[in-house]
């Protein structure tokens, strides 16, 4: 089941970068690379994929953008080290979803998961809730279609917690 589900979110990933492509025409959007986003880069991203996009500000005043998964988990994108003014520009992303849990983890079944991880991490927080994180580093240039493979990873990465956590057998 685990490996079924990491193939169906890697053709998730494949279709997004697809529909990403096809929204703009394929041979501008591979063209484009980012050193900076803003909040409308990244929700034209997803919203090009089919993810539903709610564009807000963190407590610091920050942008966030507020989805969901195709399973119904929702998630926030947080965006760091920004200019200043309504359309501000990003140096950092981070992809975040918060879990409550009905049985807390041992550490080493947290530890485990976020050892099966070369990108993303996995913690508890002090409240007994977990956030599932992935950042995004735009230093030196990324492109619009690795923008789009991110949206992909972020999916695998939440679907092997999922599975992890027998979430949908809590």
């Amino acid at each position: 089941m685990h490996k079924q589900l990491s193939t169906v979110f890697a053709g998730l990933g494949a279709a997004i970068i697809l529909a990403t492509a096809g929204a703009a025409g394929a041979e501008t959007r591979q063209a484009q690379v980012y050193t900076q986003v803003s909040a409308l880069d990244v929700g034209g991203i997803l919203e090009a994929a089919g993810y539903p996009v709610e564009y807000t500000t963190d407590s610091d005043g920050e942008p966030r953008i507020n989805s969901n998964t195709p399973d119904g988990i929702n998630f926030s994108i947080y965006f760091y080290d920004c200019s200043v003014g309504k359309f501000a520009e990003c140096d950092t992303l981070q992809f975040r979803a918060t879990f409550t849990l009905n049985q807390p983890l041992t550490d080493d079944s947290l530890n485990d998961f976020n050892r099966s991880w070369v990108f993303g991490k996995v913690y508890r927080y002090e409240d007994g809730d977990y956030a599932v994180e992935l950042p995004l580093l735009l230093a030196e240039g990324v492109s619009a279609e690795n923008l789009a493979e991110q949206v992909g990873l972020w999916e695998v990465i939440v679907g092997d917690w999922l599975i992890h956590v027998d979430w949908w057998g809590q």
